[in-house]
Formats: structure tokens, C-alpha cells, sequence
């Protein structure tokens, strides 16, 4: 029983420390970590932003790396268990 309740306390510091670093991205970066999980390319992005292709790809390396995410799948993880994915 001690080690559900210290596994469940340990979730729930994990989710807010997700939802701390979620909120610190900027408004451009959660519509690139958006776009990133949902698989959409990076040319469907720029047009629909009316931004350069490159732009995009420029936010996407800080988006893992402020998520804390090593790759793409941890990233889908990180939006499923926020509910945005």
C-alpha cells in the first residue's frame, strides 16, 4: 500500500512538472509540438502559420528539448498523458 501511495504521488509531481514545461513554451512552440504529434509536415505547418518551411523546423529542436523529450515518440507520450494528443 506505502508503495502505491508513493508511486501516485510520484505521477502526479511528474504530470505537474509536464504541465510546468508545456506552459513555458511559447505560443509558436505548442502549435509546432501540436503539429509534431499529430504528424503533420512541416510544409502543411508553414502554410497554414503563412511561415517560412525552415521556421518550422527551427522551433522543433527547442520543443524537445524545453519538453525534456529525446525523441519524437517521448514527445507523443508527454501530449497523450497532458490530454493534447
Amino acid at each position: 500500500e506505502s508503495h502505491l501511495r508513493h508511486a501516485a504521488v510520484r505521477d502526479r509531481l511528474q504530470l505537474a512538472a509536464l504541465r510546468r514545461r508545456h506552459a513555458g513554451l511559447r505560443e509558436i512552440e505548442r502549435t509546432t509540438l501540436l503539429s509534431m504529434v499529430a504528424g503533420t509536415l512541416n510544409k502543411q505547418v508553414a502554410q497554414e502559420l503563412r511561415i517560412a518551411e525552415r521556421t518550422v523546423k527551427k522551433h522543433r529542436a527547442p520543443v524537445l528539448r524545453q519538453m525534456g523529450a529525446a525523441n519524437l515518440a517521448d514527445l507523443v507520450r508527454m501530449a497523450i498523458r497532458l490530454g493534447i494528443a
